[in-house]
């Protein structure tokens, strides 16, 4: 069995994901009767073979009462991440209920970013392709057998920066792709700023959804919150690449900026946030309008509480977000991202489980 027939296999495991997920972790005969079960026994070794064997196992799941879950999974030889499902109200007129997977791209993650629990371990270990492709295969498991409906969209928001694990996040995507679990617009993949990975995603993957998580628009500032981030990829680089993106691709970069009451949440706080896009996107079809902002009011984290962090007041985010629009640029306020908090599974929260129980 050539490597032409992985992608269709796959698509058929993904439809009964639930029922194939629950016999790969049993083992041995018992994935192999489920093959047979489903008539997919002849591709087994041709799954083996080209590494996709379902090796990855759910440890754990943590439900909300909201808008979602959370999957604990152990990765072999790696080690343990966090995958989380949101799901979306289900409207009369859709087939199923609509949902999004956020991935993880590395075990940990050493970016230190100062408001993420990801990081406190101050180590990260990359997730090879097929083990992202198994996060989004056990969360569509899940998502049958508690909810029902399909995972349509793949976010790349978990643990780890995605442009430092580059081709195996890349190889994923293509696996997901062909597959037809996804297609590359339906994938948006977040960054802090990794400029040089962000030039090669305008060349290799310019159908997949950019975000920046970019937080802060002056280095004093940038450097407190992102401390490896901005050192190594300085605005300047990083305005540079983010205009050379949006010139080849033609697309538009989410950004995310991450709302800390005292901290980056001033009237002059958007100032220099709207004048910094609006010199990136100059030129450009659109103007900042290409750079649409995110703003997500603050989780409350471990990693945060260090430094006394707190969210703004919905009042305050609200200004904030007038200020914005005043000049121009695009701005939502995402507090839907709070829904996550509590099952820990809301921005920056991911991790946060496996620093307390010591493994990764």
């Amino acid at each position: 069995v050539g490597a032409e027939v992985v992608p269709k296999v796959w698509s058929a495991l993904l439809g009964d994901a639930e029922f194939f997920a629950r016999h790969a972790q049993l083992g041995g005969q018992a994935w192999e009767f489920a093959l047979a079960q489903k008539g997919l026994g002849p591709y087994a070794s041709a799954l083996t073979a080209h590494g996709l064997g379902v090796r990855s196992s759910t440890a754990g799941w943590t439900g909300s009462d909201r808008r979602g879950f959370k999957l604990l999974l152990e990765v072999p030889g790696v080690g343990k991440c966090e995958s989380a499902v949101i799901t979306w109200p289900h409207r009369w007129w859709e087939l199923e209920q609509r949902a999004t997977v956020c991935v993880s791209s590395q075990v940990g993650c050493a970016m230190a970013c100062r408001f993420c629990d990801t990081g406190l371990a101050g180590k990260h270990k990359n997730l090879p392709a097929w083990a992202i492709v198994e996060q989004h295969f056990l969360a569509q498991a899940s998502l049958q057998r508690e909810q029902g409906g399909g995972l349509k969209n793949v976010v790349f928001m978990g643990m780890g920066e995605p442009l430092q694990n580059y081709r195996n996040v890349l190889d994923a995507i293509g696996v997901l792709s062909e597959m037809g679990a996804t297609t590359p617009k339906n994938v948006t993949l977040s960054t802090v700023g990794v400029a040089p990975r962000i030039l090669a995603m305008a060349r290799e993957a310019p159908e997949v959804r950019l975000a920046l998580s970019l937080h802060a628009v002056s280095e004093k500032l940038r450097g407190q919150l992102l401390p490896v981030a901005s050192p190594t990829w300085p605005l300047g680089d990083l305005a540079d690449a983010v205009r050379t993106y949006l010139t080849t691709t033609k697309s538009s970069i989410y950004v995310e900026y991450i709302m800390l009451s005292g901290v980056n949440d001033t009237e002059h706080h958007a100032e220099e946030l709207c004048r910094w896009l609006t010199q990136v996107a100059e030129g450009e079809a659109g103007g900042p309008a290409k750079l649409p902002v995110n703003l997500i009011p603050y989780n409350r984290t471990e990693a945060g509480d260090r430094d006394g962090f707190e969210a703004p007041t919905v009042a305050h985010c609200k200004q904030f977000r007038s200020w914005v629009r005043s000049a121009g640029v695009p701005c939502t306020i995402r507090f839907s991202t709070r829904d996550g908090s509590p099952i820990e599974a809301a921005c920056g929260q991911l991790g946060r489980r496996l620093q307390r129980r010591g493994s990764g």
